[in-house]
């Protein structure tokens, strides 16, 4: 059960739900699902219990941090001419580099090795189409 919240960026959004792992059996085990509503930029700090049902007994209790952090701006991608053109909002992305990877199973990020470009509001990264596929991202610092 959820005990308390401390700080302001966390709230609870519904009902705690149980999940049964697959056999159903009665000591089997699953997960409990806390769903939480991130409302501002911060921390919530959490103090839970774990009691047997129809137990009074505490079994355990845990500590928890939730760190709410703002998105990343977005990516926007553009084919022109023969180049590929990314661009995202300055406003919010002072601390975010972009980064590739020619996969999205196990990825390997690489920071890009290219400057962006203050094209009115946005940052601009213009890249060239040869070669393999790659998918783009912003990463924080």
């Amino acid at each position: 059960m959820l005990v308390s919240i401390s700080g302001s960026s966390a709230l609870t959004n519904g009902p705690m739900t149980y999940i049964a792992d697959g056999g159903g059996g009665a000591g089997g085990g699953g997960t409990f699902c806390f769903p939480f509503l991130a409302s501002n930029l911060g921390d919530a700090s959490l103090a839970l219990e774990y009691r047997r049902a129809g137990d009074t007994t505490l079994t355990q209790n845990y500590a928890v941090t939730i760190h709410v952090t703002p998105a990343p701006p977005r990516l926007s991608i553009r084919l022109v001419e023969a180049n590929v053109v990314i661009s995202w909002p300055v406003a919010g992305s002072t601390s975010f580099f972009l980064e590739g990877t020619t996969r999205l199973e196990t990825p390997q990020w690489t920071a890009l090795n290219v400057l962006p470009l203050p094209e009115g509001a946005n940052y601009t990264v213009t890249l060239g189409t040869g070669g393999n596929a790659r998918y783009f991202r912003l990463h924080r610092l």
